[in-house]
């Protein structure tokens, strides 16, 4: 999974600062790349692809010829400044590259810390004097409900939880010795463990706590929410603590290592989750990025520029990330390389709320949490400022042998694709970035 985001105002005022470093970092700097010489950052994301995910490309300041690309991990980065600095790249028009190592960004959307709120608000002030538009006008805007959503299969359900319920949960979640830190997120896993480098969950771990019986058993018999009935099937949990201004990579939850449903209650914060739509997967020779306008579904995420903050995940869910949970993303697949999302709806996840996805909702968008610390809602003047804090409780059903959904672009079963994943995956990379 990786965001293509265009950030930057001014040349002389950039969105955020981008400092050389001495030592490697999984921070890249890339001159003689970018929109200022005609590169699609997508493009620009391919030719990084190889060398590991992609979490982000930016663009720190729109009028120079530069970017900053952030890959998964540092010994990623360290191969790709190896093979592609002061070399010509066929995949950018000849030019040769100038890649070097880079600090994390001060600040702004690049650095997954937004600054404070007032700098916030400041900060857009400035820019409505200079006549530049706020930044969240380029976003997604967030409605409330999902019947207003438009993405089939995704229902919102307010209030699931008790506020004694969720003081319950946090109390036995938070007082759990095995939280693994992943850069900017901490995770927590029961039922069976998520190896993000294989991307299946099956080996056993602590058993699931006393109280999601009761949880599933009123998801299941929910009235009118599609995919919910299969709620007390669920046998693995997932628990993921973010930070203000830390996301969810946009992903697909691989289709091989689980069922047709999940479902995800917020707690102690809102948080925005964006849907992406992409178009179908072209064969590409050159690596440019090809989709047709068809709306059929793809594996990994190659977004639109945008402004909405860079947004990769510290196992797919931040910034500074091990992998996505279970997403197929960012690199070939069975020959194919994922185009930009032809469709984005958002909606807003409430604290105690419980959001079910099943269907194309589940198969066929991508979801993600955009790396910001406010967010625009549709019809409302005013962002939302997140909670500094926000829990997920993941819940998903494990799945023995392969998928048969409807929608085989975007599945890890169809067209050699579950092959590919077993020749990349990394067993225990979870323990391996916790070290």
């Amino acid at each position: 999974p990786l965001q293509v985001a265009t950030t930057g105002m001014a040349e002389e005022e950039p969105w955020f600062r981008v400092l050389p470093s001495k030592v490697p970092t999984r921070f890249l700097f890339v001159a003689n790349a970018g929109p200022r010489v005609g590169d699609d950052l997508a493009a620009v994301a391919l030719v990084f692809a190889p060398f590991g995910a992609v979490v982000s490309v930016e663009v720190p300041t729109p009028l120079k010829a530069h970017c900053l690309v952030t890959m998964e991990v540092e010994a990623a980065a360290a191969r790709a400044r190896e093979v592609l600095h002061g070399k010509a790249c066929a995949a950018l028009g000849g030019r040769m590259l100038w890649v070097q190592f880079s600090q994390e960004p001060e600040c702004g959307a690049g650095s997954g810390s937004a600054g404070s709120d007032n700098d916030a608000r400041d900060s857009d002030r400035d820019r409505e004097k200079k006549g530049e538009g706020k930044q969240e006008d380029l976003w997604c805007p967030a409605v409330r409900d999902s019947a207003s959503l438009g993405v089939p299969g995704a229902t919102l359900v307010t209030n699931f939880v008790t506020r004694e319920e969720e003081e319950e949960m946090l109390a036995g979640t938070d007082g759990d010795p095995r939280w693994q830190r992943l850069a900017k997120r901490r995770v927590l896993h029961y039922g069976y463990a998520f190896d993000y480098g294989t991307r299946h969950a099956r080996a056993a771990t602590t058993p699931l706590p006393h109280y999601v019986d009761g949880l599933l058993a009123r998801a299941a018999a929910l009235v009118g929410c599609v995919g919910a009935e299969r709620a007390e099937t669920c046998d693995q949990l997932t628990v993921n603590e973010y930070a203000a201004g830390v996301g969810l990579a946009p992903h697909i939850d691989t289709h091989s290592a689980f069922g047709p449903t999940l479902l995800s209650v917020s707690l102690a914060g809102h948080a925005v989750m964006e849907f992406r739509l992409l178009g179908a997967l072209q064969p590409s020779a050159c690596g440019a990025v090809h989709a047709d306008q068809t709306g059929r579904g793809g594996e990994a995420s190659s977004t639109s520029a945008e402004a909405a903050g860079k947004d990769g995940d510290d196992g797919g869910p931040d910034s500074n990330r091990v992998r996505s949970d279970s997403d197929v993303g960012g690199k070939p697949v069975g020959g194919r390389r994922a185009p930009a999302p032809i469709r984005r709806a958002s909606i807003l996840l409430p604290p105690r709320s419980l959001l079910v996805l099943t269907g194309e909702a589940r198969y066929r968008w991508q979801h993600y949490i955009p790396h910001r610390k406010r967010d625009a809602v549709a019809g409302e003047d005013e962002c939302v400022f997140r909670e500094p804090r926000r829990v997920s409780f993941t819940f998903r059903e494990t799945r023995e042998g392969a998928c048969a959904c409807a929608w085989p672009d975007g599945c890890d079963s169809r067209d050699g694709a579950a092959q590919v994943l077993k020749e990349r995956a990394r067993p225990g990379a979870v323990a391996a970035a916790a070290a």
